[in-house]
């Protein structure tokens, strides 16, 4: 809990009980919803109100120590700030992985929609499909 509680401070936050456990709840996940988050963030600290979730993942949020990772048909989900990467979604069950990607691409992307006249704020890859434990159990199915 301590190296949560100084990337906080180094992020000029309020180091909290709370806000150490919800990074600790988030990291143990990788990508977790609101709702997951709170089942187990209530399970350690049965008082902590589904407000000061909401409140602390918006200012966690704002200082770039979480992401908020936006999914279609699908709850937004929770990461630690991490490296560049894309996020390969499993149209089946739902999982989530973090794929590097080429720094390259994605800021070819950003100057493509500043030519535009776009002013984007930041870019996000989600590709959609199907993990290789579906797959797997697709074939063997397939093959029953």
């Amino acid at each position: 809990m301590e190296t949560y509680k100084t990337l906080l401070k180094q992020k000029g936050l309020k180091a909290t009980g709370q806000r150490a456990l919800m990074l600790k709840t988030i990291e143990e996940d990788g990508h977790i919803d609101i709702d997951a988050l709170k089942e187990k963030m209530q399970a350690v600290s049965p008082n902590i109100s589904l407000n000061t979730i909401y409140l602390n993942l918006e200012q966690l949020s704002n200082e770039e120590v979480i992401s908020k990772v936006s999914l279609n048909n699908q709850k937004s989900v929770y990461e630690i700030t991490k490296h560049t990467h894309a996020h390969l979604v499993c149209k089946i069950c739902g999982s989530i992985e973090d794929e590097p990607v080429d720094l390259n691409l994605l800021t070819a992307m950003k100057e493509g929609a500043i030519a535009s006249s776009f002013k984007p704020s930041f870019v996000a890859v989600n590709i959609y499909g199907i993990c290789s434990r579906c797959e797997n159990n697709q074939t063997n199915k397939e093959k029953k």
